[in-house]
């Protein structure tokens, strides 16, 4: 494991790399661009120095070339071992069938051993029971002895008697002969009983001995089935497990051929950004240069047919690199590298950016529009604030303290783009979001290139030592004073989404809260509006129906309590509302111990609170997570990359939707 987390390192230096490579040479052509245009308005002197310019970038350009074939070749490469493991994946797919037949078979011979064994126990019953009726017959037959002894004895008791009393036994003398005719018959009903019941014996046994060696014979050959049952599934067992061994092996092979490879290019772009950031940071003088000594608007008329030309080359290559980035993301899924798939993400957007700005410069100059002079305001003019649907995540600032700063700066250079926050001393340091905006500012990532979220708290909420407006005054002025002292604390001109902190306990009130939000909406203050801590249905929907400017986030606690807030979340997907989510994983610990979100973090290799957050996000929702963990944030920004199948997705959704 710490061996595959190296590599992860190797192949996150790699592609930050390309990263800065691609966005220091963009920055070198929007320079070189605008050098262009300065150029027509000095003369020789800079065309001379733009000349220079020019060939530094075309050499900048042919590096990158080769490391993009290169990289083409490697592609292929990864494509042939993805092949090969997924003809691996293939064998074990069908060893797993020929194993589940073979159980099959097994559950089949048990079920008739079951069937035999009950026959040979009924069986046995009917033996016990023949054995019953013997003894009653041998009982039967003693009966019928002791009887005909008895007869007996009372017949030569009356021979003597009649000895005795021959005068009398002339008289009596058909008497007697009478009672020896009885006990004949009756002894010779009792020999013939006796024999009849040996018979019954006899045939009883002779019908149990028959079934019970049938039965043994089913149990036999039953056994002998489950034996060679058993045999095959060892067997089976055996190549499951070294198909498993040799797909292993080809992952692992795939793994070493990648790392080596990647870290080559590390070492190739790590120079080629260097020479990239040294033409920036040249061009970028020369800009400076020129516009001290041409303080007129750059000119509007159109540019050359040939700069058009290199600038539709420029968008056809981003176009390329987008496929390469494509192909190279399939493999890294394939291959479980998940840190390189987090910086593939990481690369996608930066392409996504510049080849925006690309075709929106080319927009311009072929209509004759005005262009920026610097990187900064091509963004502005761009409008690079992504909508809060294209956000999977929100970094939350609350209870933060003196360590804001540091965190902010951590997450935003982990992958993070959106940061929520509030003017509420009590709670959040909005004033060190400002610090830590600077710092990025410093580092080379623009205000603009961040979302901003904050929120007006009102007094009921506020420590009353330490409110940021005066809550004396009036409710419209209380909400203006929080609104500008966010922007102060920020350090921006413009709050990319504002949210109430909680409705007020009287709904005019609230209402006119909101009414002050749509002024500084209306004045370009604040680009979005949205409500927070709010789980009664009713009052969002009044809200919502009485707004002139829509509100277009709903944060509130996800748990139990609230119903997981079924209802509203229902609403908010109806009408466009995004759903953000926080206290995710507090107040969720159950959820996460669950049977449904374990099974998915084993069969995708991921944390259980990976896949709460990309069940979340796949619902359209928008967590929020507060870490203080680099290594919970970056794992936390892959968890948009995890793909769950529609039953663990049906799974997951019975937690808290009650179906």
């Amino acid at each position: 494991m710490a061996r595959l987390e190296s590599r992860g390192d190797v192949s996150s230096d790699f592609s930050g790399a390309m990263r800065q490579a691609l966005a220091a040479k963009e920055q070198a052509e929007t320079d070189l661009a605008e050098a262009v245009a300065a150029s027509a308005l000095e003369g020789d002197d800079a065309s001379s120095s733009l000349e220079s310019a020019r060939e530094a970038h075309h050499k900048a350009e042919e590096r990158v070339a080769r490391l993009i074939e290169e990289a083409s070749l490697y592609a292929a490469r990864t494509r042939e071992l993805t092949g090969a493991l997924e003809h691996a994946h293939t064998e074990v797919a069908e060893t797993r069938r020929r194993a589940e037949a073979a159980e099959a078979e097994i559950a089949s011979s048990r079920e008739a051993t079951v069937v035999a064994r009950r026959r040979e126990n009924e069986a046995v019953a009917a033996a016990e029971k023949a054995r019953l009726r013997c003894r009653e017959a041998v009982e039967t037959e003693e009966a019928a002895v002791s009887a005909s002894l008895e007869a007996e004895r009372r017949a030569a008791a009356s021979d003597d008697r009649a000895a005795a009393a021959s005068a009398a036994a002339s008289a009596t003398s058909a008497t007697v002969v009478v009672a020896r005719e009885r006990c004949d018959r009756e002894a010779e009903f009792a020999r013939a009983s006796v024999a009849k019941a040996h018979e019954t014996i006899s045939e009883v046994r002779r019908a149990a001995d028959l079934e019970l060696g049938e039965a043994r014979r089913d149990t036999e050959v039953h056994r002998q089935r489950r034996l060679a049952a058993r045999t095959e599934l060892l067997s089976i067992a055996k190549a499951l497990e070294t198909a498993r061994g040799d797909a292993r092996s080809t992952e692992q092979a795939a793994r070493e051929q990648l790392v080596p490879r990647l870290l080559r290019h590390s070492q190739v772009l790590s120079r080629l950004v260097e020479r990239a950031v040294k033409i920036g940071r040249d061009l970028g003088a020369k800009e400076d240069a020129l516009l001290s000594t041409n303080s007129a608007e750059p000119s509007t008329g159109a540019m050359p047919a040939k700069y058009l030309g290199e600038l539709a080359d420029e968008i056809q290559r981003i176009d390329s690199g987008f496929e390469l980035l494509r192909q190279t993301f399939d493999v890294g899924r394939g291959l479980g590298v998940c840190c390189v798939l987090s910086c593939l993400l990481g690369a996608f957007g930066q392409l996504s950016t510049r080849r925006g700005l690309k075709v929106a410069a080319a927009a311009r100059l072929r209509g004759g529009g005005p262009r920026p002079r610097t990187f900064a305001a091509a963004v502005q003019q761009q409008q690079l604030m992504s909508p809060p649907r294209e956000l999977p995540f929100l970094y939350g600032t609350a209870w933060k303290k003196e360590a804001t700063t540091e965190l902010v700066v951590l997450a935003v250079k982990s992958g993070f783009v959106g940061i929520d926050t509030a003017c509420q001393p009590k709670h959040y340091r909005e004033d060190l979001v400002g610090k830590a905006l600077d710092i990025l500012e410093e580092d080379g990532i623009p205000r603009e290139a961040i979302w901003l979220q904050t929120k007006f708290t009102p007094f009921p909420g506020q420590d009353p030592n330490d409110v940021p407006y005066d809550p004396s005054a009036p409710l419209e002025t209380q909400v203006e004073q929080s609104i500008a002292k966010s922007l102060d604390n920020l350090k921006t001109s413009h709050i990319d989404s504002l949210v109430l902190h909680s409705p007020l306990r009287r709904f005019e009130d609230t209402l006119t809260v909101w009414r002050t939000f749509e002024r500084a909406v209306d004045k370009g203050l604040v680009r979005q509006l949205g409500v927070s801590n709010c789980y009664d249905i009713r009052v969002f929907r009044e809200i919502y129906d009485r707004a002139k400017h829509k509100p277009k986030v709903l944060q509130n606690r996800f748990y139990d309590k609230s119903g997981f807030d079924r209802d509203l979340r229902a609403f908010c997907k109806t009408h466009g509302v995004v759903y953000q989510t926080f206290w995710t994983l507090t107040a969720n610990g159950s959820a996460l111990r669950s049977r449904p979100i374990r099974a998915a973090a084993a069969r995708l290799g991921a944390t259980p609170p990976q896949i709460l957050f990309a069940w979340l996000i796949s619902q359209g929702h928008q967590p929020l997570t507060g870490t203080k963990s680099q290594k919970h944030m970056k794992q936390d920004l892959l968890a948009p990359a995890l793909e769950l199948t529609p039953t663990e997705l049906r799974d997951i959704a019975s937690l808290f939707d009650g179906d």
